[in-house]
C-alpha cells in the first residue's frame, strides 16, 4: 500500500484541477464513481473534488464546509508544502466568497505562524481591516464607543 501518491498522482487528481473545472467529473470523483487514488487518499479526494465543484457552481458556504471538515486529512495527498497549500487557498477562497471572514483571518494567521510570507501577511490584514471597520459600525450604532 502506498501511503503517498507520485507527484505525477498529485498534480493529475490535485482538487480535480486534472479535470480543467469539467463538474461532470467532478461530481463523478465526488460521487466515488470514478478511481480517486491509492487508499488514504481515495477518502479525500471524493470530499476535495466535491467541494471545488461547489465553489465552481456559486456554492462558496458548501464548499467552505467540506474543506473545513477535511482539512485534517489533506495530508494524505501528499505532494510538497506548495501543493497543499493550493487547497489551503481554494479553502480561503471560499471562505472570503461566503463571506466569512473571521474564519479565513483564522487559516491564514495558522499558515503565518508555520511560515512567514508577506502576500500572506497582505491578505490577512486586508481581512482584518473591514472586519476592525465592521465592529466599530456594529459599536457605534449600538451606542458603544
Amino acid at each position: 500500500m502506498r501511503a503517498f501518491v507520485t507527484a505525477d498522482d498529485f498534480n493529475r487528481r490535485q482538487f480535480g484541477l486534472g479535470c480543467d473545472g469539467d463538474l461532470t467529473t467532478l461530481r463523478k470523483l465526488a460521487a466515488g464513481e470514478m478511481d480517486a487514488g491509492a487508499p488514504g487518499v481515495a477518502e479525500v479526494v471524493p470530499a476535495v473534488a466535491g467541494a471545488v465543484a461547489d465553489l465552481l457552481e456559486g456554492e462558496p458556504a458548501r464548499a467552505a464546509d467540506a474543506l473545513t471538515a477535511i482539512r485534517p486529512e489533506t495530508y494524505r495527498l501528499g505532494g510538497s508544502r506548495a501543493q497543499r497549500e493550493v487547497l489551503e487557498d481554494t479553502l480561503l477562497a471560499a471562505l472570503v466568497q461566503a463571506g466569512r471572514t473571521t474564519e479565513a483571518a483564522q487559516v491564514l494567521t495558522e499558515r503565518l505562524d508555520r511560515r512567514p510570507l508577506a502576500d500572506d501577511s497582505r491578505r490577512l490584514a486586508a481581512l482584518t481591516v473591514p472586519m476592525q471597520r465592521q465592529t466599530r459600525l456594529t459599536q457605534t450604532s449600538n451606542g458603544l464607543p
